[in-house]
């Protein structure tokens, strides 16, 4: 039963790598179940058997990409101070923006707005990524009537410095961080 195992694992490895280099090109609406296994090099039916369906394949998709981006790019300071988690995450951005995983989460963003499957995926991974901030900021003493608001503040922060920096790679990440390390607040 093991090599059967193994196969699955690899098969349902293929569709989503294939269904999130097929968004990172081609966009997320220009996306077929057609095109994702064509691109994977699999029948068409296995979606459906390892998956029920390309909006599950879709959401199975964004919830790996987030684990690999954390897995990747959560700062080793993460059990530190704020400000150096923050400072460390603002810098990794210019490189974080090559990843194919991070792009496609920002296309799922935007997704999001009008599919409620894709947008219960990433509802799912931004509540997780606060609570990571969260556990920080509480880790560091903050009041726990601030750390909530905090939380949200400065993940929409990470969030909104990312698309900026998609859209203008000019933009200066590094003065950025600096300027977050400053703060006196955090």
């Amino acid at each position: 039963m093991k090599g059967a195992d193994e196969r699955s694992a690899r098969t349902k490895e293929k569709l989503l790598t294939a269904a999130r280099d097929l968004i990172v090109e081609q966009g997320w609406s220009s996306v077929s179940s057609r095109a994702i296994s064509a691109r994977a090099g699999i029948n068409l039916a296995l979606i459906n058997y390892h998956f029920a369906g390309k909006k599950n394949l879709l959401e199975a998709m964004v919830d790996r990409a987030v684990t690999e981006i954390t897995t990747s790019y959560i700062p080793a300071e993460a059990g530190s101070d704020l400000s150096s988690f923050m400072s460390s995450s603002l810098r990794m951005v210019p490189g974080m923006v090559k990843d194919p995983n991070v792009r496609v989460l920002a296309m799922a963003m935007l997704e999001a707005t009008c599919d409620e499957e894709i947008a219960s995926a990433v509802k799912r991974n931004l509540s997780a990524f606060r609570r990571l901030i969260e556990d920080i900021a509480h880790a560091n003493g903050l009041p726990d009537s601030k750390v909530s608001g905090l939380a949200t503040l400065l993940a929409a922060l990470l969030d909104g410095i990312m698309l900026h920096f998609l859209l203008d790679p000019t933009t200066d990440i590094e003065d950025a961080a600096e300027t977050f390390k400053d703060l006196s607040w955090v």
